[in-house]
This record gives structure tokens, C-alpha cells and sequence, in this order.
């Protein structure tokens, strides 16, 4: 028997669980799953925290990848169709009993991960070779264990040389806690205060130190009675908080939405202010008139035209209902104006008895506020950090051209820097790095997500470490120790949680303290100067990018055709 966890795509409709499965699975030629049915039983108990298993339990509450099959030494990974009994919380759905796979799609294995590896047998080198083995522009993969002290001096050297301030760490928010609070330890060490998960922002504003979130338990969206949905394609970008939602709307919840294009997310939309992503200000500040108008309240901004009839329908439609919501998604996260979009959705909300917060986009992005992975003290952001002023850049699992805005204008940003650093499994920025660290996927190694309601849930490794590939935290501890970082003397995942999220265990919410989606933002209602960029469904990470199953659909094809990132496109 083999605990596994997985992920489906089902017309859109996406939900998870974690099963047990007897029997041999079939590998396809190394590079796809041969699925079979299989019937999924003995659902472990409430929370997973079976200890007697090799859990994966994912703080994710969106698209994700599973393990399927480790037994021949790699991984397989991909979709399937399944549901978590209602006991999961923020993770399940309101089945209790699992079902059948339904899905015949041919699923991701070892030979489409193309890993830093290479696609080698486990405990041998493989393409890695000797340390100093040559690759295109010059670049080097090192031996993890080899000679971590020479990334380590030229870190230092230009940190001395050029200052603080010219080296800098981007982060990908599907990076664990661990490893993003180490990574913050590294660049603390170096006296710089440059480092960022968020790569898509255009904005980064100072949120003060809160942690922005979904602002209500996960499990509640099926309960709600209104919601406005804004900047979000929900069924793709959340398709699990959308199948919570439709839920709900099949109780007789009404959803309306503020978005560049109609909606189709598979469930009705009972209003829809539909304007290019440049006006999503003014779209948010005529709904508040309307509320305004309705409840006799004074509007926050001057509104000369008057409401429209979208933006009295939605108003009139979030007036109504006892449980409510206003919900930001990605393109609104990372819209330029995005702390007047929080601003002006804060008071629709309060007006109308409604909480508010973020959809979230990774399966980190609470988690990566939480430790600190973002400049506490002036530094630079993700957006400044990749128009060529850094000397020294470390990269934790991105790929600039792909997770970074400014797409392929990241990657050339990164070109003039002296030493480019990069930790990923994948062998990947060979045009840039000088180093490449090879570090394990989520299924090699331990480690811990906090998902959008703030529960932090942790997982452990199911296979060994392929070749010389180390876990990212311990690859980060002993950069970081090496550039004199102190009290790092770590033995497992478990103790840099520990000094991470302190008091807090697997399972449990941070603190409610940290979780503040307050804002006292002004509400910019000028046009803003530029469109939102967000990842296409199956460019969102690095995982799902080398998923041929997941590139061969209609979305993935899509995404390839139109560039490494999806900017909002004028509709008007």
C-alpha cells in the first residue's frame, strides 16, 4: 500500500485527496503514467498526520502535483480524479468516501522532469560529472557537497566589494517555509536586505508587516451566501476555491465579479462589471458609490458619472445575504494598483458586512509573509531587482522569464550581474547562472506550506534524493552558515520550523495576529499605467511547466503560443 496524493483536472472542476492504492502501477516509456482503474480506500485520519506513513500533505489549495509512484527509485507525478473526506478542513471537500479514477491522461514521470541531474539512476553522478564539467556560457554545476565554499566566497566577495545592497535573493513562493526563512538568514548574513517571493507584483507596497490573506476559514466558502469575486479567471487560477464557491451557489449563493473578460467559471455569475484591468479602480470605486447610494453612506471617492447598472446590481446583491465576501485574485494582486484595490474593497466590504482577503496564488504566498521573505527595511523588490542593479543574485527556484513580470526582460536584467546563483532541481538559467545548485523537488524532501487561511501544514520526503540532489534548506543552511550566519546548527526540517514559525505545530493556524488584510492605502481611482501579469494555469511553476501531459491541453498549448507570462489584454 502506498500513501499518494493527487491532483485533477475534470472538466474544471479540481479536488484532492490523499488515499492509499494496492497494486502496481505502469510506467509508460519513463516519461507517463498507463492509468488503470483504482479504487482509493483507507482514508488516514483527520489532518493526515498519520506518523506510521511516508506523508506528502500539501498546504496547497490550487494546483498542485502529487506523488503517484516512487517505487522504482524517481517520481511520477500528475492527475487523477479524487476528493478528500470533509475532515480535511482546508484541504477537503464535503465528500466522505473516495471513488474511482476517472481520468485516462497520461501523466508526468521521471523522463519529463528533466532534472539538474540529469535522467540518471539514483546514486550515480549522471551528467553532472566532475565539478568543474563546462556547460553553455561557461557555467558550472557544482558538487552539493563539493565545494558549497566557493558560491559562498564569491557571495561575500561582491557583498564586500560592492556593498551589501548589490546582492540580492529572488524566491519562488512555492518554496517552503523552511526554506524562505533560511534563505532570509542567508541574505541577512550578507547585510542586505534584498530579497523577494513576489516575482508577478507590480506594485510591492509596504504592507507593514501583515500577513494578506484569504480572511476567512477555507472551508467557509461553501457556506457563503454573497461574494464578490475581483480580478480573478477563478476557475483557473483557484479551481479549488471555485469548486467550493459553486458549491455554494448551488445553495443559492450569488457570485458577481469584476474582470476584464465574462466570466465562465462553470457556475452562474449574477452580475459582472467587466472593464479593462486600467479602470479596475474606478470599476471598485463605482460599486462603493452604489453601496453608497443604497445605504446613504458617504462615497470614498467622488464619482461625477454616477453609478452603473453592473456596479448597482453587485451592490445590491452584496447588501443582500448574512455570509458574505469580497475576494482579490491574482491579476488584482498584482495589478500596479493594487494597494488601492485592497483600499477600496476594504471599505465595500465594512459597508456591506462582508470580509475581505486574497485568493492567494502559490502554494506559499501566506507562508512566504509570515518568515519574512520580502525587504523589511528598504530594500529592494523582486521588480528592482531585475533591472540590473544587482552584482550578485541568487535564485530559489525561479526562472526569471517565466515567474518573474518583466518575462524575458528579467532574464536580461540578471545578465550584467558578476555572479548569478541558482537552486532548482531542473537544469535551468544555464544562459545566466555561474553556479547551479542542485537542490530536490517537494517529493525528496521534507518541509512545510501555510495555505491561504493561515494553516501551516507539513509533509515529509517519499523517495531519496535523486544523484547528488540535497534538500533546498539544507543547501541554504550551509551557504548561509558559511557566510557566518549564526545559530543555524539544524539537524532536520523540523528544527528550522521550529525557530521559523515558533509554537506553531503542523496543522494549526500562525497566529491570528499576523493576519491582517487591513489597509489605510489611498484610493487611486487615476488609470493605471500598466496591466497586470499573472501565470497562465500550467506555467505556474516549475513543475508544472515540464508536464507534458498538463502542456499538451488546450491551456498549456495556449500559454506556449502568447510568451512565459499571461499580461491582461485590452478588451475593450
Amino acid at each position: 500500500m502506498q500513501l499518494i496524493y493527487k491532483t485533477c483536472w475534470e472538466f474544471g472542476y479540481q479536488t484532492h485527496l490523499l488515499e492509499r492504492i494496492t497494486g502496481q502501477q505502469q510506467l509508460a516509456g519513463g516519461d507517463g503514467f498507463t492509468q488503470r482503474d483504482m479504487t482509493a480506500r483507507d482514508n488516514p485520519g483527520v489532518g493526515g498526520q498519520d506518523p506510521g506513513i511516508a506523508q506528502i500533505l500539501f498546504g496547497l489549495h490550487q494546483c498542485s502535483l502529487g506523488l503517484i509512484d516512487g517505487t522504482d527509485g524517481g517520481i511520477t507525478l500528475g492527475l487523477g480524479t479524487v476528493i478528500l473526506p470533509a475532515g480535511y478542513g482546508a484541504l477537503g471537500d464535503q465528500g466522505t468516501h473516495a471513488r474511482q479514477l476517472t481520468l485516462s491522461v497520461p501523466l508526468l514521470g521521471l523522463g519529463g522532469l528533466q532534472r539538474c541531474l540529469g535522467l540518471i539512476q539514483p546514486g550515480t553522478l549522471g551528467c553532472v560529472g566532475d565539478l568543474n564539467q563546462q556547460l553553455s556560457g561557461g557555467h558550472h554545476i557544482i558538487d552539493v557537497d563539493g565545494d558549497l565554499a566557493d558560491a559562498a566566497s564569491g557571495l561575500r566577495d561582491i557583498a564586500e566589494k560592492q556593498g551589501p545592497a548589490s546582492v540580492g535573493l529572488l524566491a519562488s513562493p512555492h518554496s517552503t517555509v523552511e526554506e524562505l526563512w533560511l534563505a532570509r538568514q542567508l541574505v541577512h548574513a550578507l547585510g542586505s536586505d534584498n530579497i523577494d517571493y513576489r516575482l508577478r507584483q507590480a506594485e510591492c507596497a509596504d504592507a507593514q508587516g501583515k500577513v494578506r490573506w484569504l480572511g476567512m476559514p477555507i472551508a467557509e466558502l461553501t457556506t457563503l451566501d454573497r461574494a464578490l469575486v475581483i480580478g480573478s479567471d477563478l476557475r483557473e487560477d483557484h479551481p479549488l476555491f471555485a469548486q467550493r464557491i459553486r458549491q455554494a451557489v448551488r445553495q443559492g449563493a450569488q457570485v458577481c465579479a469584476v474582470a476584464q473578460t465574462q466570466p465562465d467559471w462553470a457556475m452562474p455569475v449574477r452580475a459582472t462589471l467587466q472593464a479593462d484591468a486600467l479602470d479596475w479602480t474606478q470599476a471598485l470605486a463605482d460599486i462603493a458609490a452604489a453601496v453608497a447610494a443604497e445605504t446613504g453612506a458617504q462615497p470614498p471617492v467622488v464619482n461625477s458619472a454616477g453609478p452603473t447598472d453592473a456596479a448597482g446590481a453587485i451592490a445590491r446583491s452584496l447588501l443582500g445575504g448574512g455570509h458574505k465576501a469580497v475576494l482579490l485574485g491574482n491579476a488584482a494582486a498584482h495589478h500596479p494598483q493594487a494597494s488601492s484595490l485592497l483600499a477600496l474593497a476594504q471599505w465595500i466590504a465594512t459597508q456591506t458586512g462582508a470580509r475581505f482577503g486574497y485568493l492567494t496564488e502559490a502554494a506559499n504566498t501566506v507562508g512566504a509573509q509570515c518568515v519574512g521573505a520580502l525587504p523589511q527595511a528598504g530594500g529592494l523588490n523582486a521588480r528592482q531587482m531585475v533591472q540590473g542593479t544587482l552584482k550578485a543574485a541568487v535564485l530559489l527556484q525561479v526562472e526569471p522569464q517565466w515567474d518573474c513580470a518583466a518575462g524575458e526582460a528579467a532574464l536580461q536584467g540578471l545578465q550584467p550581474a558578476q555572479t548569478v546563483i541558482t537552486l532548482s532541481p531542473f537544469k535551468t538559467n544555464l544562459d545566466i547562472s555561474d553556479v547551479l545548485l542542485p537542490i530536490s523537488p517537494f517529493s525528496e524532501t521534507s518541509g512545510s506550506f501555510v495555505n491561504a487561511e493561515g494553516r501551516l501544514q507539513s509533509f515529509h520526503a517519499v523517495v531519496r534524493p535523486l544523484g547528488e540532489t540535497r534538500p533546498g534548506w539544507k543547501v541554504l543552511c550551509a551557504l548561509a552558515r558559511m557566510l557566518d550566519a549564526p545559530n543555524l546548527d539544524f539537524d532536520n526540517s523540523q528544527q528550522v520550523l521550529a525557530r521559523a514559525l515558533p509554537g506553531v505545530g503542523s496543522g494549526q493556524l500562525v497566529h491570528a495576529g499576523r493576519l491582517d488584510n487591513r489597509t489605510d492605502a489611498a484610493m487611486v481611482v487615476d488609470r493605471a499605467s500598466e496591466r497586470p501579469v499573472c501565470a497562465s494555469i500550467y506555467q505556474l511553476d516549475s513543475l508544472v511547466r515540464r508536464a507534458p501531459s498538463l502542456q499538451a491541453t488546450s491551456d498549456g498549448r495556449a500559454a506556449a503560443s502568447c510568451g512565459a507570462v499571461r499580461q491582461q489584454e485590452d478588451q475593450s
